[in-house]
Protein backbone atom coordinates (compact mmCIF):
# COMPACT_ATOMS: atom_id res chain seq x y z
CA UNK A 1 0.00 0.00 0.00
CA UNK A 2 1.51 3.62 -0.94
CA UNK A 3 1.33 5.88 1.78
CA UNK A 4 0.07 9.25 -0.80
CA UNK A 5 -3.23 6.53 -1.07
CA UNK A 6 -3.52 6.55 2.73
CA UNK A 7 -3.32 10.39 3.13
CA UNK A 8 -6.06 10.70 1.05
CA UNK A 9 -8.21 8.09 2.56
CA UNK A 10 -7.54 9.89 5.54
CA UNK A 11 -8.47 13.77 3.60
CA UNK A 12 -11.47 12.22 2.24
CA UNK A 13 -13.53 9.98 4.93
CA UNK A 14 -13.30 7.07 3.92
CA UNK A 15 -13.20 5.66 6.92
CA UNK A 16 -15.58 3.63 8.26
CA UNK A 17 -16.49 5.47 11.73
CA UNK A 18 -18.27 2.59 13.33
CA UNK A 19 -15.05 0.56 13.04
CA UNK A 20 -12.41 3.05 14.20
CA UNK A 21 -10.62 1.99 17.33
CA UNK A 22 -7.57 1.97 18.58
CA UNK A 23 -4.92 -0.64 18.74
CA UNK A 24 -5.62 -0.80 22.36
CA UNK A 25 -9.48 -0.58 21.72
CA UNK A 26 -10.37 3.03 22.50
CA UNK A 27 -13.12 4.33 20.58
CA UNK A 28 -11.69 6.82 18.04
CA UNK A 29 -13.74 9.93 16.78
CA UNK A 30 -12.62 11.86 13.62
CA UNK A 31 -14.42 15.44 14.12
CA UNK A 32 -12.27 16.68 11.55
CA UNK A 33 -8.78 15.08 9.85
CA UNK A 34 -7.00 18.31 9.64
CA UNK A 35 -5.55 20.54 7.26
CA UNK A 36 -2.97 18.31 4.80
CA UNK A 37 0.62 19.27 4.68
CA UNK A 38 1.55 18.66 1.05
CA UNK A 39 4.40 20.75 1.04
CA UNK A 40 6.29 21.51 4.35
CA UNK A 41 8.24 19.05 6.67
CA UNK A 42 6.28 17.74 9.21
CA UNK A 43 3.40 16.45 9.87
CA UNK A 44 0.99 15.21 7.45
CA UNK A 45 -1.91 16.62 8.42
CA UNK A 46 -2.44 19.66 10.82
CA UNK A 47 -5.02 21.13 13.67
CA UNK A 48 -6.88 17.85 13.18
CA UNK A 49 -9.72 17.44 16.18
CA UNK A 50 -9.79 13.72 17.41
CA UNK A 51 -11.81 12.56 20.42
CA UNK A 52 -10.18 9.75 21.89
CA UNK A 53 -12.67 8.08 24.49
CA UNK A 54 -14.21 10.82 25.58
CA UNK A 55 -11.37 13.47 25.76
CA UNK A 56 -11.32 16.29 22.41
CA UNK A 57 -7.67 16.36 20.92
CA UNK A 58 -6.19 18.95 18.46
CA UNK A 59 -3.06 18.04 17.23
CA UNK A 60 -1.05 16.72 14.22
CA UNK A 61 -2.02 13.62 12.49
CA UNK A 62 1.13 11.21 11.09
CA UNK A 63 0.33 8.52 8.80
CA UNK A 64 2.52 5.75 7.61
CA UNK A 65 2.24 2.59 5.81
CA UNK A 66 3.71 0.40 9.08
CA UNK A 67 4.14 1.90 12.60
CA UNK A 68 7.47 1.42 12.73
CA UNK A 69 8.13 4.05 9.96
CA UNK A 70 7.65 6.38 12.78
CA UNK A 71 10.85 4.87 13.98
CA UNK A 72 12.58 4.14 10.55
CA UNK A 73 12.04 8.25 9.61
CA UNK A 74 13.31 9.03 12.95
CA UNK A 75 10.36 11.23 14.52
CA UNK A 76 10.98 9.94 18.11
CA UNK A 77 14.26 12.68 17.84
CA UNK A 78 12.05 15.32 15.96
CA UNK A 79 10.09 17.97 17.97
CA UNK A 80 8.33 18.86 15.21
CA UNK A 81 6.08 15.71 16.42
CA UNK A 82 5.89 15.84 19.63
CA UNK A 83 2.19 17.52 19.22
CA UNK A 84 1.09 14.38 17.16
CA UNK A 85 -2.46 13.56 18.76
CA UNK A 86 -3.23 10.47 15.95
CA UNK A 87 -0.60 7.87 14.57
CA UNK A 88 -2.70 6.40 11.29
CA UNK A 89 -1.35 3.17 10.03
CA UNK A 90 -2.21 0.83 7.01
CA UNK A 91 -0.79 -1.75 9.74
CA UNK A 92 0.75 -2.18 13.05
CA UNK A 93 3.71 -4.49 13.03
CA UNK A 94 5.25 -2.87 16.22
CA UNK A 95 3.01 -2.01 19.41
CA UNK A 96 4.64 0.29 21.82
CA UNK A 97 7.87 0.86 22.24
CA UNK A 98 9.55 1.72 25.61
CA UNK A 99 10.80 5.18 26.01
CA UNK A 100 8.60 6.71 23.24
CA UNK A 101 5.94 9.30 23.55
CA UNK A 102 2.20 6.70 23.72
CA UNK A 103 0.31 7.88 21.33
CA UNK A 104 -2.91 6.49 20.10
CA UNK A 105 -2.77 4.51 16.51
CA UNK A 106 -5.44 3.37 14.12
CA UNK A 107 -4.76 0.66 11.62
CA UNK A 108 -6.70 1.44 8.36
CA UNK A 109 -6.74 -1.85 7.43
CA UNK A 110 -9.23 -2.39 10.09
CA UNK A 111 -10.96 0.96 9.69
CA UNK A 112 -11.81 1.06 5.91
CA UNK A 113 -14.29 -1.62 4.54
CA UNK A 114 -12.79 -4.03 2.36
CA UNK A 115 -15.22 -2.98 -0.40
CA UNK A 116 -12.93 0.43 -0.57
CA UNK A 117 -9.36 -0.95 -0.44
CA UNK A 118 -10.60 -3.44 -3.43
CA UNK A 119 -12.40 -1.09 -5.52
CA UNK A 120 -8.75 1.18 -4.93
CA UNK A 121 -6.27 -2.21 -5.89
CA UNK A 122 -8.85 -2.74 -8.66
CA UNK A 123 -8.35 0.81 -9.88
CA UNK A 124 -4.48 0.53 -9.04
CA UNK A 125 -4.39 -2.18 -11.50
CA UNK A 126 -6.24 -1.59 -14.00
CA UNK A 127 -5.03 -0.77 -18.14
CA UNK A 128 -7.45 0.79 -19.17
CA UNK A 129 -6.92 4.79 -20.10
CA UNK A 130 -10.30 5.31 -17.73
CA UNK A 131 -9.19 3.54 -14.78
CA UNK A 132 -12.76 4.18 -12.99
CA UNK A 133 -14.54 3.10 -16.42
CA UNK A 134 -16.19 -0.11 -15.19
CA UNK A 135 -18.27 2.45 -12.58
CA UNK A 136 -19.30 4.90 -14.38
CA UNK A 137 -22.79 4.65 -14.49
CA UNK A 138 -23.11 5.44 -10.73
CA UNK A 139 -22.00 9.20 -11.53
CA UNK A 140 -25.03 11.82 -12.34
CA UNK A 141 -25.28 13.87 -14.90
CA UNK A 142 -24.90 16.69 -12.09
CA UNK A 143 -21.62 15.26 -10.57
CA UNK A 144 -20.14 15.24 -13.72
CA UNK A 145 -21.57 18.99 -13.99
CA UNK A 146 -20.20 20.34 -10.73
CA UNK A 147 -16.65 18.80 -11.50
CA UNK A 148 -16.39 19.77 -15.39
CA UNK A 149 -16.59 23.45 -13.87
CA UNK A 150 -13.90 22.72 -11.62
CA UNK A 151 -11.81 21.08 -14.55
CA UNK A 152 -12.33 24.30 -16.97
CA UNK A 153 -11.09 26.44 -14.67
CA UNK A 154 -8.32 24.48 -13.76
CA UNK A 155 -7.14 24.27 -17.52
CA UNK A 156 -7.61 27.50 -18.55
CA UNK A 157 -5.91 29.28 -15.13
CA UNK A 158 -3.04 26.97 -15.97
CA UNK A 159 -2.75 28.32 -19.68
CA UNK A 160 -3.28 31.67 -18.85
CA UNK A 161 -0.21 31.48 -15.79
CA UNK A 162 1.80 29.99 -18.81
CA UNK A 163 1.40 32.38 -21.12
CA UNK A 164 1.81 35.84 -18.48
CA UNK A 165 5.13 33.58 -17.74
CA UNK A 166 6.07 33.81 -21.54
CA UNK A 167 5.01 37.28 -21.51
CA UNK A 168 7.85 38.43 -18.64
CA UNK A 169 10.17 36.08 -20.45
CA UNK A 170 9.77 37.85 -23.52
CA UNK A 171 10.61 41.19 -22.27
CA UNK A 172 6.79 42.23 -21.36
CA UNK A 173 6.56 41.95 -25.75
CA UNK A 174 2.79 40.84 -26.60
CA UNK A 175 3.52 40.31 -29.86
CA UNK A 176 6.38 37.86 -29.23
CA UNK A 177 4.02 35.87 -27.31
CA UNK A 178 1.52 36.34 -29.89
CA UNK A 179 3.88 34.85 -32.50
CA UNK A 180 4.98 32.11 -29.87
CA UNK A 181 1.19 30.80 -29.52
CA UNK A 182 0.82 30.86 -32.67
CA UNK A 183 3.33 28.84 -33.65
CA UNK A 184 2.98 26.19 -31.04
CA UNK A 185 -1.01 25.58 -32.03
CA UNK A 186 0.19 25.16 -35.01
CA UNK A 187 2.36 21.86 -34.62
CA UNK A 188 -0.98 20.52 -33.23
CA UNK A 189 0.88 17.39 -30.64
CA UNK A 190 3.18 16.10 -32.80
CA UNK A 191 5.40 19.06 -34.14
CA UNK A 192 4.18 21.20 -31.30
CA UNK A 193 7.65 21.36 -30.13
CA UNK A 194 9.76 22.12 -32.93
CA UNK A 195 7.23 25.06 -34.00
CA UNK A 196 7.87 26.55 -30.00
CA UNK A 197 11.73 25.97 -30.98
CA UNK A 198 11.29 28.17 -34.18
CA UNK A 199 9.13 30.62 -32.47
CA UNK A 200 12.07 31.43 -30.57
CA UNK A 201 15.01 31.31 -32.49
CA UNK A 202 13.00 33.09 -34.97
CA UNK A 203 14.01 37.05 -34.30
CA UNK A 204 10.47 38.67 -34.55
CA UNK A 205 11.86 42.46 -35.07
CA UNK A 206 13.54 40.82 -37.94
CA UNK A 207 10.14 39.23 -39.53
CA UNK A 208 8.74 42.91 -38.68
CA UNK A 209 10.90 44.85 -40.70
CA UNK A 210 10.82 42.77 -43.68
CA UNK A 211 6.98 41.50 -43.54
CA UNK A 212 6.26 43.38 -46.61
CA UNK A 213 8.27 41.14 -48.28
CA UNK A 214 6.67 37.22 -48.66
CA UNK A 215 9.42 35.48 -49.87
CA UNK A 216 11.91 37.40 -46.88
CA UNK A 217 9.12 36.22 -44.32
CA UNK A 218 9.36 32.30 -45.67
CA UNK A 219 12.96 32.40 -46.43
CA UNK A 220 13.83 33.50 -43.07
CA UNK A 221 10.87 30.62 -41.18
CA UNK A 222 12.07 27.88 -43.73
CA UNK A 223 15.62 28.82 -43.02
CA UNK A 224 15.59 29.00 -39.58
CA UNK A 225 13.82 25.68 -39.31
CA UNK A 226 16.44 23.57 -40.90
CA UNK A 227 14.57 22.67 -44.06
CA UNK A 228 16.36 24.42 -46.45
CA UNK A 229 20.06 22.60 -46.76
CA UNK A 230 18.74 20.01 -49.42
CA UNK A 231 19.62 20.40 -53.15
CA UNK A 232 16.31 21.65 -54.31
CA UNK A 233 15.84 21.48 -58.06
CA UNK A 234 12.53 23.63 -57.84
CA UNK A 235 12.83 26.90 -58.74
CA UNK A 236 10.99 28.43 -55.33
CA UNK A 237 12.93 26.71 -52.86
CA UNK A 238 16.37 27.57 -54.65
CA UNK A 239 15.21 30.78 -54.31
CA UNK A 240 14.34 30.93 -50.64
CA UNK A 241 17.45 29.34 -50.21
CA UNK A 242 20.00 32.19 -51.71
CA UNK A 243 17.48 34.65 -49.62
CA UNK A 244 18.03 32.85 -46.73
CA UNK A 245 21.69 32.98 -47.29
CA UNK A 246 21.67 36.66 -47.17
CA UNK A 247 19.68 37.43 -43.95
CA UNK A 248 21.47 34.23 -42.22
CA UNK A 249 24.77 36.70 -42.53
CA UNK A 250 23.38 39.64 -41.75
CA UNK A 251 21.29 38.72 -38.93
CA UNK A 252 23.76 35.57 -37.80
CA UNK A 253 20.39 33.61 -37.87
CA UNK A 254 20.58 29.92 -36.22
CA UNK A 255 19.19 26.99 -37.50
CA UNK A 256 17.12 24.04 -36.22
CA UNK A 257 18.29 19.95 -37.16
CA UNK A 258 15.80 18.71 -39.31
CA UNK A 259 15.35 16.15 -37.18
CA UNK A 260 12.69 17.53 -34.93
CA UNK A 261 10.18 18.01 -37.80
CA UNK A 262 7.64 15.13 -37.48
CA UNK A 263 6.05 13.75 -41.00
CA UNK A 264 4.69 10.27 -40.02
CA UNK A 265 1.24 9.71 -39.78
CA UNK A 266 0.01 13.29 -40.84
CA UNK A 267 -2.13 14.10 -43.38
CA UNK A 268 -0.26 15.96 -46.17
CA UNK A 269 -2.40 19.33 -44.84
CA UNK A 270 -0.75 19.38 -41.48
CA UNK A 271 3.02 18.89 -42.86
CA UNK A 272 4.94 21.19 -41.33
CA UNK A 273 6.08 22.75 -44.70
CA UNK A 274 2.14 23.81 -45.13
CA UNK A 275 1.81 25.32 -41.39
CA UNK A 276 5.21 27.77 -41.76
CA UNK A 277 3.51 28.99 -45.16
CA UNK A 278 0.69 29.24 -43.51
CA UNK A 279 1.94 31.14 -40.49
CA UNK A 280 4.36 33.25 -42.74
CA UNK A 281 0.97 34.46 -44.87
CA UNK A 282 -0.68 35.39 -41.90
CA UNK A 283 2.64 37.36 -40.59
CA UNK A 284 3.14 39.12 -44.11
CA UNK A 285 -0.83 40.17 -44.29
CA UNK A 286 -1.58 41.48 -41.11
CA UNK A 287 0.16 44.72 -39.52
CA UNK A 288 0.11 43.61 -36.25
CA UNK A 289 -0.34 40.20 -35.23
CA UNK A 290 -1.20 40.34 -32.20
CA UNK A 291 -4.40 42.47 -33.31
CA UNK A 292 -5.70 38.48 -34.29
CA UNK A 293 -5.62 37.48 -30.77
CA UNK A 294 -7.76 40.83 -29.44
CA UNK A 295 -10.54 39.28 -31.65
CA UNK A 296 -13.11 38.66 -29.01
CA UNK A 297 -15.71 36.09 -31.52
CA UNK A 298 -14.28 33.15 -33.23
CA UNK A 299 -16.65 33.49 -36.41
CA UNK A 300 -15.02 37.00 -36.93
CA UNK A 301 -11.53 35.27 -35.77
CA UNK A 302 -12.13 32.36 -38.56
CA UNK A 303 -12.47 35.02 -41.16
CA UNK A 304 -10.16 37.23 -40.58
CA UNK A 305 -7.33 34.59 -40.14
CA UNK A 306 -8.48 33.07 -43.93
CA UNK A 307 -8.94 36.72 -45.68
CA UNK A 308 -5.21 37.65 -44.36
CA UNK A 309 -4.29 34.39 -45.55
CA UNK A 310 -2.77 33.67 -49.37
CA UNK A 311 -0.01 31.61 -49.75
CA UNK A 312 2.69 31.77 -52.78
CA UNK A 313 1.74 29.75 -55.57
CA UNK A 314 3.92 27.08 -55.22
CA UNK A 315 2.12 25.42 -52.72
CA UNK A 316 -1.04 25.13 -54.71
CA UNK A 317 0.51 21.59 -56.19
CA UNK A 318 2.89 21.33 -53.63
CA UNK A 319 3.24 19.66 -49.89
CA UNK A 320 6.76 19.18 -49.67
CA UNK A 321 10.01 20.89 -51.31
CA UNK A 322 10.60 19.13 -54.69
CA UNK A 323 7.46 16.59 -54.32
CA UNK A 324 4.61 18.08 -56.84
CA UNK A 325 1.08 16.94 -56.12
CA UNK A 326 -2.60 17.25 -57.49
CA UNK A 327 -3.69 21.33 -57.60
CA UNK A 328 -5.43 22.49 -53.81
CA UNK A 329 -5.37 25.46 -52.49
CA UNK A 330 -3.97 25.31 -49.43
CA UNK A 331 -6.09 27.06 -46.41
CA UNK A 332 -6.92 26.91 -42.81
CA UNK A 333 -9.31 24.20 -41.48
CA UNK A 334 -11.84 24.60 -39.61
CA UNK A 335 -10.65 21.90 -36.64
CA UNK A 336 -6.78 23.88 -36.64
CA UNK A 337 -8.79 27.88 -36.23
CA UNK A 338 -10.57 26.19 -33.58
CA UNK A 339 -7.20 24.10 -32.01
CA UNK A 340 -6.10 27.80 -32.48
CA UNK A 341 -8.52 29.87 -30.57
CA UNK A 342 -9.13 27.85 -27.66
CA UNK A 343 -5.60 26.88 -26.65
CA UNK A 344 -3.80 30.41 -27.71
CA UNK A 345 -5.95 33.11 -28.48
CA UNK A 346 -8.66 32.10 -25.59
CA UNK A 347 -5.75 32.04 -22.65
CA UNK A 348 -3.71 34.81 -24.43
CA UNK A 349 -6.98 36.79 -23.36
CA UNK A 350 -7.31 35.43 -20.29
CA UNK A 351 -3.68 36.26 -19.60
CA UNK A 352 -4.45 40.03 -20.76
CA UNK A 353 -7.44 40.32 -18.63
CA UNK A 354 -5.57 38.87 -15.62
CA UNK A 355 -2.35 41.48 -16.36
CA UNK A 356 -4.79 44.48 -15.99
CA UNK A 357 -6.83 42.56 -12.91
CA UNK A 358 -10.37 42.98 -14.91
CA UNK A 359 -12.94 40.43 -14.01
CA UNK A 360 -12.70 37.16 -16.15
CA UNK A 361 -16.48 37.29 -16.44
CA UNK A 362 -18.03 33.84 -18.01
CA UNK A 363 -15.21 34.20 -21.16
CA UNK A 364 -14.65 30.98 -20.88
CA UNK A 365 -17.79 28.85 -20.64
CA UNK A 366 -19.15 31.23 -23.23
CA UNK A 367 -17.05 30.65 -25.74
CA UNK A 368 -16.76 26.66 -25.73
CA UNK A 369 -20.39 26.47 -25.32
CA UNK A 370 -20.92 28.03 -29.02
CA UNK A 371 -18.52 25.48 -30.54
CA UNK A 372 -18.30 21.47 -31.35
CA UNK A 373 -16.29 19.22 -29.60
CA UNK A 374 -13.01 18.57 -30.48
CA UNK A 375 -13.05 14.70 -32.20
CA UNK A 376 -9.35 13.26 -31.47
CA UNK A 377 -8.13 10.27 -29.35
CA UNK A 378 -8.71 11.42 -25.95
CA UNK A 379 -11.94 12.78 -26.54
CA UNK A 380 -13.11 9.33 -28.24
CA UNK A 381 -12.14 7.13 -24.91
CA UNK A 382 -14.83 9.56 -23.25
CA UNK A 383 -17.51 9.19 -25.96
CA UNK A 384 -16.55 5.37 -26.37
CA UNK A 385 -18.22 5.49 -22.53
CA UNK A 386 -21.68 6.81 -23.36
CA UNK A 387 -20.88 10.28 -21.77
CA UNK A 388 -22.32 13.10 -23.88
CA UNK A 389 -19.78 15.14 -25.77
CA UNK A 390 -21.45 18.05 -27.76
CA UNK A 391 -19.82 21.33 -27.10
CA UNK A 392 -16.20 22.18 -26.71
CA UNK A 393 -16.86 23.05 -23.16
CA UNK A 394 -17.36 19.08 -22.57
CA UNK A 395 -14.78 17.71 -24.57
CA UNK A 396 -11.80 20.55 -22.60
CA UNK A 397 -13.44 19.02 -19.21
CA UNK A 398 -12.63 16.08 -20.35
CA UNK A 399 -9.24 16.55 -21.79
CA UNK A 400 -8.27 18.01 -18.75
CA UNK A 401 -9.79 14.92 -16.83
CA UNK A 402 -7.56 12.75 -18.59
CA UNK A 403 -4.42 14.38 -19.12
CA UNK A 404 -3.74 15.48 -15.62
CA UNK A 405 -6.02 12.83 -13.59
CA UNK A 406 -6.84 9.24 -15.77
CA UNK A 407 -3.75 9.17 -17.28
CA UNK A 408 -1.66 9.41 -13.98
CA UNK A 409 -4.07 7.54 -12.13
CA UNK A 410 -4.80 10.28 -9.31
CA UNK A 411 -8.04 8.97 -8.88
CA UNK A 412 -8.37 10.32 -5.22
CA UNK A 413 -7.53 13.48 -6.15
CA UNK A 414 -10.69 13.56 -8.94
CA UNK A 415 -14.01 14.15 -8.12
CA UNK A 416 -15.01 11.15 -9.85
CA UNK A 417 -12.95 8.68 -8.53
CA UNK A 418 -13.39 9.96 -5.24
CA UNK A 419 -17.31 9.18 -5.64
CA UNK A 420 -16.45 6.23 -7.16
CA UNK A 421 -14.74 4.94 -4.02
CA UNK A 422 -17.54 6.49 -1.42
CA UNK A 423 -20.17 4.64 -3.17
CA UNK A 424 -18.04 1.42 -2.25
CA UNK A 425 -18.07 2.71 1.33
CA UNK A 426 -21.89 3.56 1.39
CA UNK A 427 -22.88 0.13 -0.73
CA UNK A 428 -21.19 -1.60 1.79
CA UNK A 429 -22.79 -0.03 4.98
CA UNK A 430 -26.12 -0.38 2.95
Amino acid sequence: MKEHILHLVWKFGLLNQLNCYSTTGEKIEIVHPGVHNQQDSGPDFHTAKIRVGGTMWVGNVEIHVKSSDWYNHLHHFDAAYQNVVLHVVYEDDCGVIEGVKNLPVIELKKCVDQSVWDRILEVEKSKSKIPCAPWQSEISAFEWISWQDRLLTERFERKANDVLLMYKLNQKDWGKVVFQLLAKSLGGTVNKEPFTILSREVPIQVLRKHRSDILAVECILFGVSGMLNDNFRDLYPKALQREYQFYKQKFKLSEMDSFWWKWMRLRPSAFPTIQIALLSSLFHNLNQIENLFEIKDFKTFKVKIKKSTVLSPYWENHYKFDKPSKDKVKNWGEDLIKRIYINAVLPYQIARKLERKEELNEIISDFLFQLKAEDNKITRYWFDLGLPLKTAYESQALLQLYNEYCSQKKCLNCNIGLKVLKRAKYDQVS
